[in-house]
């Protein structure tokens, strides 16, 4: 089987991701569209009773894999563009947050691609004219786009059954949708949830190369390792406007800071606020400011 230079394969991705292409997150095979396992309720996609104990059982699964080891109704609510290094902070050796259960809306497209590599229904999520390309043949990580949706169910649904059972959580997102950015801070508030808001921010530029990296990385790991199932997954894609989208008034300073600075001073129920920056020079984000709020709910920075 012959292979794809690199940059011919992401510029044909970015191609097909358009609105109104096959890897389009509302193309008419993403998950959401098969009607044996979803109805529209109200304009929302509801899964069938069979699809739901199929959630319920991936969702048994990613408890097992991520378990929750504090009992204590407080929230890490993390925000930022793609590729800044939240999962670098989240993942950092003696970081408090691993005693959090995170929920992340990729670890569901993970579970959801490989539950379909698995039972081979991978393939009916491309059409027909795509399935037989053997000179382009799409790794799973590549079809992200097509279970965005059925992952934001899982997404949602898990956050819900932590907030009830009082789990401390960490909920990784970029919070660039102000709307949804707001009902995610409400519910916290509402379950009685202390939030700590974790900004990690990077410029348009930096963001748009790291998100490449990061697929191309994956690409060429499953071309060097054809055996390897998890290298078989390849790189996860992301279209170029899941990161320009959050950058509408400059490339310098995202939609996601702003909206993290006004969740910050929306909630009492925000008891501390820090902003990390990332770099072309550091793995790791540097950390630029924190904010606590005191006793009298002022806020104090050291």
């Amino acid at each position: 089987m012959s292979h794809e230079d690199a940059e011919d394969r992401r510029a044909r991705l970015e191609s097909l991701s358009l609105p109104g292409g096959p890897l389009n997150i509302n193309a008419p095979n993403a998950t959401v569209m098969v009607k044996a396992h979803f109805r529209t309720v109200a304009g929302e996609w509801v899964p069938t009773a069979a699809h739901r104990r199929v959630h319920t059982a991936l969702l048994a699964r990613w408890r097992t894999d991520t378990p929750a080891l504090q009992q204590e109704r407080k929230a890490a609510l993390f925000a930022g563009p793609p590729a800044a290094g939240k999962s670098t902070l989240m993942g950092a050796p003696g970081s408090h947050l691993a005693e959090h259960r995170r929920i992340d809306a990729d670890d569901f497209k993970t579970l959801l691609l490989e539950a379909a590599v698995l039972d081979g229904s991978i393939l009916t999520l491309l059409p027909e004219t795509l399935r037989d390309n053997r000179t382009g043949r799409f790794h799973p990580f590549e079809l992200s786009a097509l279970v965005h949706h059925e992952s934001t169910i899982l997404h949602a649904r898990a956050l819900s059954e932590a907030m009830y059972a009082g789990e401390a959580i960490a909920v990784d997102g970029t919070l660039g949708h102000m709307p949804w950015a707001r009902y995610l801070a409400g519910q916290l508030r509402d379950f009685g949830y202390k939030i700590h808001v974790i900004d990690v921010e990077a410029t348009q530029e930096l963001s748009l190369a790291r998100v490449v990296e990061r697929w191309r990385a994956g690409y060429e790991n499953a071309l060097a390792r054809p055996g390897d199932p998890k290298a078989a997954m390849g790189g996860r894609w992301l279209p170029a406007s899941a990161v320009t989208r959050l950058f509408a008034t400059g490339k310098a300073r995202s939609a996601c800071e702003s909206n993290a600075l006004r969740i910050t001073r929306s909630f009492s129920e925000v008891v501390k606020y820090d902003l990390y920056r990332a770099s072309t020079n550091a793995v790791a984000p540097k950390h630029e400011q924190t904010w606590s709020r005191s006793d009298s709910g002022d806020w104090t920075s050291p």
